[in-house]
């Protein structure tokens, strides 16, 4: 071999350490505090009318959501011609908006919603 060249030492592998990740907390998250409605008073009944019945008020309290044009209901009553007490049709309520509908059901009668 020529003087000049020297060999070469073949190149070692050092170990080396993988990364190790560090943990990552999720975020926890913090309760959110919901809007109490105070509660309503027990209902009385009314007086009766002349044609002998009492009443009870009712109240709905609605939200709607993202999609208020799609919510529709009805409140009926359990009688021979299922009379609708109160109503609201699809395409009347407006998104994310809080509503209140009223009506006194007749005390005894049954309901459907």
């Amino acid at each position: 071999p020529s003087p000049l060249v020297q060999p070469i030492a073949k190149p070692v592998a050092m170990p080396v350490a993988k990364p190790v990740p560090q943990p990552v907390a999720k975020p926890v998250p913090q309760p959110v505090a919901q809007p109490v409605k105070p509660a309503l008073p027990l209902a009385k009944p009314t007086a009766p009318t002349s044609s002998g019945t009492s009443t009870v008020p009712f109240q709905l309290d609605l939200t709607t959501d993202d999609y208020g044009t799609e919510t529709s209901w009805k409140l009926t009553k359990v009688d021979p011609s299922n009379t609708i007490v109160i109503s609201v049709d699809a395409n009347t309520l407006s998104s994310n908006t809080n509503y209140t509908a009223t009506a006194n059901l007749v005390k005894g009668s049954a309901y459907i919603f």
